[in-house]
């Protein structure tokens, strides 16, 4: 090949990502590279690789222009609805040594908005870069076998540490203002000042801020400043007042030292509403400059950067389109920073807003969810076009990495640098969190939780999740331990409750006491405890009376699976066939919807294994398991393992489950000896010697 490299790659687009990359830094240089991907099977024989789609691949590269990259018509077949990739069709050729005539399609070459990021290229980057400078060719051919060339040659960043500490004498936290207007509709504008005021605040480094989600847990309180102070644990509040009326507004603010009670600055803006830009920006360097915080120019800039609308109306749906999605109601959100964006369609801002909701969408499974992974990125790519350097569009830029495409490496790259604009941003270290934990980076994952829970200790969602991962790991007394920190801050999310349920039955298989120690009554759990105790009969009046549909990140389970699981394990194999039957209707027309959904190839499979029809029930189950492969994620993917190991159960494959039952417990998932102790799923193994041998030598 001379100086050309081939590579190979899992999917077509990646060697096209990977390709465009590849284009972007050579260009920076005026190096002309001819690319051509192609997708097919290869031959690997001694050191050579031989086959048609090697052929191909060369082809198409000779053929290409400098600075161009080719790709065949079976590449754009798989490529043409990818976010971000667009092709436009040259021609139909004859090719030397191929048969048959190949279409021959051109990547358009735009430079992708995450690499608008770089504001520099560290020294690492800059020896990467050199190694491609001589290649004058390259080949890039999607195979059945990875080479791991560009994985080898592009790093990650390095994480920032986990334990970088604060200053508690340059630490703050901003309480929700005083809704002084007449109107109490308007309190989502208070609440958005003091959003507003904590987003220029967290781009001072020298500042140690807290997050919304734990100010605002002091609306309406009855404590005391310096209490206040104590429990955030920061030096200096800052509160205020907000009276709108009309288009006028009237801030006060005022910031006060929580030790001695004394207020350290205070002023009062008046002004209309386009003024609140630079009322904002003049409360956060007055902040600064009242604690001492350096401000570096970089700083000064970011924080005094230009209004993101002069659209009074728009900025007035911007601000309720947060205040929904505060209260987690993504829905209703989505609707404002659609409003937002019809009254000024320049507004970049909202439209990262917009994007984000369009990513959580996919992400929670939300009715309908089905295309808004398209309307996501086509609103990152106008955010862009806008503005270039906004965070809240890079910001969705990350999310949509992490959300959609499952670029880990990507989304944290993103993450990681938009530190550099807002080190106090607590979303960004909780968003690198989950990309690690779904690369399998347990350690690092929980290390950068706790970071995030440092700069916002009363959100009751990064606790919740710290917990999550060490029940994965199979550590339950360091999962109760952060649930019982986090019960006796927030004591009204008795949703930690569960978590210290959890933990103490996945490490004792005692139910009763599980339920007793962690605070929960019967009726807490009805579901739990029906289903461990054996009460079949009472568990079908359940969810013939409170149950629908089960649809979350992890699993969709309709009312109709749920009714023949339990007659299942009742041994009512009759009935559980005519709901597994009615089911399956169900879930096969839903797949049309969905083809590719994971969580109903589980379900479908386990109807299959009701309905005695082994092959179907382990095709389905598998199908499962390679639409999320524990290689792509980590946290989730053991659960489709724990699904298809169910199956083996209901099929009579003992062996098989029992292999899979070892390996769950090998790994992080939430297979443990409680639940092999407690659960009904596992009866039909408990006389099986090897079952007993796997309970004994885990104990």
């Amino acid at each position: 090949m001379g100086d050309g490299i081939l590579a190979s790659f899992h999917t077509a687009s990646d060697a096209v990502r990977c390709a465009l990359e590849i284009q972007l830094e050579s260009k920076k240089e005026d190096i002309g590279l001819r690319i051509g991907i192609h997708e097919g099977e290869v031959v690997f024989e001694g050191g050579d690789v031989l086959g048609d789609g090697v052929n191909v691949a060369s082809r198409l590269e000779e053929l290409a222009q400098e600075g161009c990259i080719n790709i065949s018509g079976a590449v754009y077949k798989d490529i043409k609805n990818k976010a971000g990739i667009n092709a436009e069709f040259i021609e139909e050729k004859t090719l030397k040594n191929v048969d048959e005539p190949v279409k021959i399609y051109r990547v358009a070459y735009e430079k992708p908005p995450d690499l608008d990021l770089k504001q520099s290229v560290n020294r690492e980057r800059k020896k990467i870069r050199y190694r491609f400078f001589f290649i004058s060719g390259i080949v890039v051919i999607l195979a059945l076998v990875t080479i791991l060339i560009w994985k080898y040659l592009i790093k990650n960043p390095e994480l920032p540490a986990a334990d970088q500490s604060f200053t508690t004498e340059k630490s703050i936290a901003v309480i929700p203002f005083v809704n002084l207007s007449n109107d109490p509709e308007q309190e989502y504008f208070s609440d958005g000042m003091v959003d507003e005021i904590l987003n220029h605040l967290f781009k001072v480094g020298d500042l140690k801020v807290i997050s919304r989600t734990s100010s605002m847990r002091y609306k309406n309180t009855e404590l005391s400043l310096k209490e206040i102070a104590e429990e955030l644990g920061v030096s200096a509040i800052l509160e205020g007042s907000v009276r709108k009326a009309g288009n006028e507004v009237r801030i006060t603010v005022q910031l006060i030292d929580a030790k001695t009670d004394m207020h350290l600055w205070s002023e009062t803006y008046e002004g209309d509403l386009s003024d609140v830009f630079s009322i904002q920006s003049s409360v956060a360097q007055n902040v600064a400059s009242g604690l001492k915080a350096k401000l570096t120019t970089r700083e000064t800039e970011l924080i005094q950067e230009k209004s993101p609308t002069t659209n009074q109306l728009a900025y007035d749906f911007y601000l309720k389109g947060n205040d929904y999605w505060s209260r987690y109601d993504a829905p209703l959100a989505l609707e404002m920073y659609t409003k937002a964006i019809s009254e000024d369609s320049l507004f970049a801002a909202a439209y990262g807003r917009r994007a984000s909701m369009h990513s959580h969408f996919c992400w929670l499974k939300i009715e309908g969810w089905p295309g808004h992974d398209s309307l996501a990125w086509e609103d990152i790519r106008s955010g862009f076009q806008i503005d270039p350097e906004s965070i809240d569009v890079k910001f969705a830029e990350a999310v949509y990495y992490y959300m959609i495409d499952r670029d880990y490496d990507r989304s944290i790259k993103i993450l990681n640098e938009l530190k550099e604009y807002a080190p106090n941003m607590a979303e960004l270290y909780a968003y690198v969190s989950y990309n690690l934990r779904r690369q399998g980076k347990w350690e690092e994952s929980i290390n950068q939780l706790k970071q995030g829970i440092l700069l916002d200790p009363l959100n009751a969602n990064y606790i919740f999740n710290l917990c999550g991962t060490y029940q994965h790991l199979h550590q339950y007394n360091n999962a109760i331990e952060e649930a019982k920190k986090g019960l006796s801050l927030i004591p009204d999310f008795e949703n930690f409750k569960i978590h210290i349920y959890n933990a103490l039955l996945n490490k004792t298989g005692d139910l009763r006491t599980s339920l007793r120690e962690s605070g929960l009554k019967d009726e807490d759990i009805q579901y739990e405890v029906y289903c461990y105790t054996r009460q079949f009969d009472k568990l079908i009046e359940f969810i013939n009376n409170e149950f629908t549909l089960e649809s979350d990140q992890s699993s969709y389970r309709p009312k109709l699976y749920a009714l023949a699981f339990i007659n299942y394990l009742s041994g009512n194999t009759y009935q559980s066939k005519i709901y597994a039957d009615s089911a399956i209707f169900f879930l096969k027309d839903k797949l049309k919807e969905i083809p590719q959904d994971d969580r109903l190839y589980a379900t479908l499979g386990k109807c299959y294994a009701f309905m005695g029809n082994v092959r179907e029930a382990l095709t389905s189950g598998k199908k499962s398991v390679d639409l999320l492969p524990i290689t792509i994620d980590a946290y989730q993917g053991p659960v489709r393992e724990q699904d298809l190991m169910e199956i083996y159960i209901f099929t009579g494959n003992y062996d098989m489950a029992l292999d899979k039952i070892e390996y769950l417990l090998s790994i992080p998932s939430l297979v443990s000896i409680g639940d092999l102790l407690t659960n009904p799923i596992y009866d039909n193994l408990r006389s099986l010697p090897r079952f007993q041998e796997i309970i004994n030598s885990t104990q």
